[in-house]
């Protein structure tokens, strides 16, 4: 199973959050993946329903706990990628 990549990630946040546009235009920075939440405008509410999106779409089961803690796109991706590895 090859891992979730930060363009599959940036566009569940975008459909879980309805915000087609914004990060969009946040694909074209380099940097996205290291960016705030609070810097590209996603609260945890966002994450939980980006989390609750990946949860259905890949079988995975991710902490709510630490969805609510995660800082940037990358740790969500390292959760997310690290929760598809341990499956079996």
């Amino acid at each position: 199973m090859s891992p979730l990549s930060l363009d599959d990630l940036l566009r569940a946040l975008t459909t879980a959050a309805g915000q087609g546009d914004q990060l969009d235009l946040a694909r074209l920075d380099p940097a996205v993946a290291n960016r705030t939440f609070d810097d590209l405008g996603y609260d945890s509410l966002a994450l939980l329903e980006t989390a609750a999106l990946l949860e259905h779409e890949y079988g995975i089961e991710l902490p709510e706990d630490e969805i609510t803690e995660l800082a940037t796109p990358q740790a969500l991706l390292d959760l997310v990628n690290g929760s598809r590895a341990s499956q079996p």
